[in-house]
């Protein structure tokens, strides 16, 4: 039976990768920049490598006006 495996989709805020689980709701809609949303491993850009082990699961980037 295979075991299935968790897949969580990884945040950051300008640039810097948060930990896992990082509840993005923290970040007040009014701070909001702009959001990229990258799908999977492919997706990812390389200055985000340490999203790597995760980068399967993919990863939403949100860029604040105050960075």
């Amino acid at each position: 039976v295979p075991v299935p495996v968790l897949c969580v989709v990884r945040a950051g805020v300008d640039g810097m990768l948060k930990e896992p689980y990082f509840p993005i709701n923290s970040v007040p809609p009014q701070d909001i920049y702009g959001i990229e949303v990258y799908a999977g491993a492919a997706s990812v850009p390389t200055e985000f490598s340490g999203a790597r082990r995760d980068a399967a699961c993919g990863l939403i980037m949100i860029w604040t006006r105050y960075r």
